[in-house]
Parts: C-alpha cells; sequence; structure tokens
C-alpha cells in the first residue's frame, strides 16, 4: 500500500485532506487491525451523532479534528507507544 494515500475502502469515510490522511497512516502503521477497525468506527458514530445534535464538529471544518481524535484514541494500546502511564495517556500523548 502506498504511503501517501488511504485505502479507497476507507477514503470516502474520512475527511480530505493531510491532516485526516496522516493520522489514518499512523494509526494504521501503528494499531492491530481490529483496533483500527474500532477506531474507525469510533469516528463514523462520532459523525453521526454530531450530524444528528447539529454539532459544531459536524462541520467542516472540524471534522478533521473529530476523525483525528477517534481514530487516535486507542495509539497507546499499541506497541510504539506503549509507555510507563495507562494507555489511555499514552494515547492522548501520542495523538
Amino acid at each position: 500500500m502506498e504511503t501517501s494515500t488511504v485505502p479507497s475502502l476507507v477514503s470516502g469515510y474520512i475527511p480530505e485532506g493531510e491532516t485526516s490522511h496522516g493520522a489514518f497512516r499512523l494509526a494504521r502503521d501503528s494499531l492491530s487491525e481490529p483496533i483500527l477497525n474500532h477506531s474507525l468506527r469510533v469516528y463514523l458514530i462520532a459523525k453521526g451523532l454530531a450530524e444528528k445534535e447539529g454539532s459544531i464538529w459536524a462541520t467542516p471544518a472540524k471534522l478533521p479534528l473529530l476523525f483525528v481524535a477517534a481514530i487516535c484514541h486507542d495509539l497507546g494500546a499499541s506497541e510504539l507507544y506503549d509507555g510507563e502511564q495507562r494507555f489511555e495517556v499514552e494515547g492522548a500523548d501520542a495523538a
């Protein structure tokens, strides 16, 4: 897989732009497939809820930030970011 793009399977679901694509590549390269898939589902659910509630997080300007938060929220569960603190803290620091 070319590192500069995201798979076409998910490209239609995540926000366009280098911020989102870079966060996806980081998660893809760091997380196991089940955790990566979980993180993608978290984003889709958060986006759906934001849209339903008319939240600012559903706007084009905020969707990339919502995506980064969702896709990176479990980075602490990866070997790359496994540190001395709880995985939630390590993941937040990594993101």
